[in-house]
């Protein structure tokens, strides 16, 4: 298995991070290992870590009614999930189970200030990817949505005008 160090810079949310740079952050993770079936966390579970893949795959998911899952996405090697905790440490948006049995490295939301503060350099690159990273899975999101809204519209009865849907932005 890689080193911790070289499991991270497969990761979008740790480019550009050099190799010493890289030893900090790694110094700062933890392994895990999960048994397939495992969940990791639940939707609307307090959240204080991220999590990078290092072998095997996870689902994340949500629940939309009872019974009614579905799947957001299967990440597998070098795919990192929960980000948004140590950014924000508020509830998880999905959950997350094991498809294959998963090792990861998690990094704790202490642990990542206490690296950002200490080193600015690096937590400047870590936000700017993690921003990256949000942005990207926003922007994808914003296309569905628009996809499923044209879809919606098409099916609407002749001269309906619709309604109105607030999207907070800021």
């Amino acid at each position: 298995m890689a080193s911790k160090a070289e499991s991270l810079k497969d990761s979008p949310i740790f480019a550009d991070l050099s190799g010493e740079e890289l030893q900090k952050v790694a110094g700062k993770t933890k392994e895990k290992t999960f048994a397939e079936g495992s969940t990791i966390f639940t939707e609307s579970m307090a959240g204080q870590s991220l999590f990078l893949v290092r072998a095997g795959s996870v689902k994340i998911s949500l629940m939309l009614g009872e019974g009614d899952e579905r799947t957001l996405a299967i990440l597998g090697p070098g795919e990192c999930f929960g980000e948004l905790a140590i950014v924000d440490g508020g509830p998880r948006t999905a959950s997350a189970v094991v498809v294959k049995k998963a090792e990861v490295l998690t990094l704790d939301k202490k642990d990542f200030q206490s690296l950002c503060e200490a080193n600015p350099k690096i937590g400047y690159k870590l936000m700017t990817n993690l921003t990256r990273v949000m942005v990207k899975r926003l922007r994808g999101a914003q296309d569905k949505l628009h996809a499923a809204l044209e879809s919606a519209l098409k099916g609407a009865p002749q001269g309906a005008t619709g309604g109105s849907l607030d999207v907070p932005i800021s």
